[in-house]
């Protein structure tokens, strides 16, 4: 039985075969399941580096265009915080040593354009960021201090890894299985 040898064996053959397929398939499906999990771990220990990169740059960024434009960013912040207050008011500005004389010069300046606006005290504070203004008077208070707008970009970032942390969203910017950025 030659013919019955042949069959038996090409059943062989093709059992080993399929068992060789089979452990194969599973072995590149732990495979790509490993390369997702690391995938994903690596994107989780880069987003912190991240955000702490993209915040180190957006307070540079700022902090260049405030050097740059200090006089016109501490008018157009005193101008909004004069707009915020009633003339009567007694208010005091508080702003870092370095901007004391711009905003007495600048004071000056409003003064002859607001006649009703009375006395104004300026006092300075060295933890200021150079181009903030404090702004308080009887009826409330005016932050325009660099410092508190920070704090409204640190909110974002703060939503930005909270989200991350809870799984909204997504890691975008992420290359799915399969693509390659770059």
């Amino acid at each position: 039985d030659a013919d019955a040898a042949a069959a038996e064996a090409a059943a062989a053959a093709a059992a080993e075969h399929e068992a060789t397929l089979a452990h194969l398939a599973g072995s590149f499906g732990a495979m790509t399941e490993a390369l997702a999990g690391e995938r994903a771990r690596v994107w989780d220990l880069q987003r912190d580096e991240f955000l702490t990169l993209l915040r180190l740059a957006v307070e540079r960024t700022v902090n260049v265009a405030i050097d740059a434009r200090r006089e016109e960013i501490l008018a157009a912040l005193l101008h909004e915080a004069l707009e915020a207050i009633d003339a009567k008011a007694e208010p005091t500005l508080t702003v870092h040593p370095e901007d004391e004389a711009l905003l007495r010069e600048l004071l000056v300046r409003a003064k002859a354009e607001r006649p009703n606006l009375h006395r104004v005290s300026v006092r300075v504070n060295p933890a200021f960021i150079p181009g903030s203004l404090y702004l308080e008077y009887p009826e409330g208070l005016v932050d325009n201090t660099i410092a508190s707008r920070f704090a409204e970009v640190e909110t974002v970032f703060a939503h930005l890894a909270a989200a991350e942390a809870s799984g909204e969203g997504g890691p975008e910017g992420v290359p799915e299985a399969g693509h390659v950025d770059g």
